[in-house]
């Protein structure tokens, strides 16, 4: 099918401007490509129709390239649920741990949230202790996360199992040391709600810097 179609572009085909017509939806007109040489009419006419006809295909193909780009820069991901019908207790801890597999370096983290509309607020404050290192003493980090805008829009549209999902980037990245046997990230939140609504579940992604 496709070598029948170029063959209708070639400029000796007397169906030639009536398929760059139709494939360029009449934004060319045929007598304004009529001095610019077999090469030019081949060269805009056939180009359109093929990217017209190829444009999902190359957009998918895009998107799969770079999906498949950021899978490989991950290192660690995952999520843990919190019970709905409980809500995230005040002090309840997420523990996070990382297998020894994953080789000493300074990692890009990534924190997920998914959230229904039964969270009250647009922000949220957590804390996330990381135990890294052996023989170092485990950091606590205080993290200030924007769930909706100023008008209560959530980040993301509502997804296919009814949340809300918002992703971001920890501005100190986590560093894992060669020492490091037990390494694990404990997550918290700090609000004053006890226990808080509208958390469904909460994730961590570590990526390559």
């Amino acid at each position: 099918m496709i070598i029948k179609q170029f063959q209708k572009c070639r400029p000796d085909s007397k169906t030639f401007f009536r398929l760059s017509e139709s494939c360029l939806h009449g934004d060319f007109d045929e007598k304004s490509l009529r001095g610019a040489g077999p090469s030019v009419y081949h060269a805009n006419s056939c180009g359109a129709y093929f990217f017209y006809k190829f444009r999902n295909f190359v957009l998918l193909a895009f998107l799969a390239c770079l999906s498949f780009s950021c899978q490989n820069d991950t290192v660690y991901h995952t999520y843990q649920a919190i019970p709905e019908n409980f809500g995230w207790g005040r002090g309840d801890s997420l523990n996070f741990y990382f297998p020894p597999g994953i080789p000493p370096a300074a990692y890009t983290l990534e924190v997920g949230i998914r959230n229904t509309d039964m969270y009250p607020y647009r922000d949220i404050w957590l804390e996330a202790t990381k135990v890294m290192s052996d023989t170092l003493p485990a950091v606590t980090d205080t993290l200030h996360f924007y769930l909706a805008d100023e008008n209560g829009r959530w980040n993301e549209d509502r997804s296919a199992g009814g949340y809300y999902q918002s992703t971001f980037v920890c501005d100190e990245p986590l560093v894992i040391g060669t020492d490091s046997f037990n390494r694990s990230l404990h997550i918290i939140h700090v609000m004053r709600d006890n226990p808080l609504p509208g958390i469904a579940d909460v994730g961590i992604r570590l990526l390559r810097k």
